[in-house]
């Protein structure tokens, strides 16, 4: 296994597996020598960061052609932007108890402001939310609350 060939293996993002499959060793031979020869680990290390500066790099390539998606995609990546949906609730906060029928109306009650829920300010709900919620009596232990959700 030749620090150029394992590097260049990394540089492709190999795993561990498949350098060892590459070379036809075993996983464990990879790793064994990885712990014993420093070299060996710095040339994986090097290969792996260097295979994310091509992908930046393309990256990069893609966005200054005008990629909206990619220029997203980085703005959360890198900047820690995000998408912002505005909703407040409109009731008072909800007391928790650990009672059965304190989980069953908080259940109920998250439902309703689910299937009330219009992001962005817009007129459509969120679809997929069910009609109708039915809570399920199995046992009155508060651990045990199953839910029925009907289309």
């Amino acid at each position: 296994m030749s620090l150029e060939a394992v590097e260049q293996l990394s540089r492709l993002n190999c795993t561990d597996r498949e350098i060892a499959a590459f070379f036809r060793v075993t996983p464990a031979a990879v790793t064994q020598r990885k712990q014993r020869d420093p070299q060996f680990a710095e040339a994986i290390e090097r290969g792996r960061q260097l295979g994310c500066l091509s992908i930046r790099r393309a990256q990069m390539r893609l966005l200054n052609k005008g990629s909206a998606q990619i220029a997203i995609w980085l703005g959360k990546q890198l900047l820690h932007q995000r998408d912002k949906v505005d909703y407040q609730a409109e009731e008072s906060p909800v007391e928790i108890s650990d009672s059965h029928d304190a989980r069953r109306a908080l259940l109920s009650r998250f439902f309703e402001e689910l299937r009330n829920f219009t992001p962005n300010g817009n007129d459509q709900p969120v679809p997929g939310i069910p009609e109708r919620l039915e809570l399920a009596n199995g046992t009155e232990s508060s651990s045990n609350l199953s839910v029925i959700l009907h289309p």
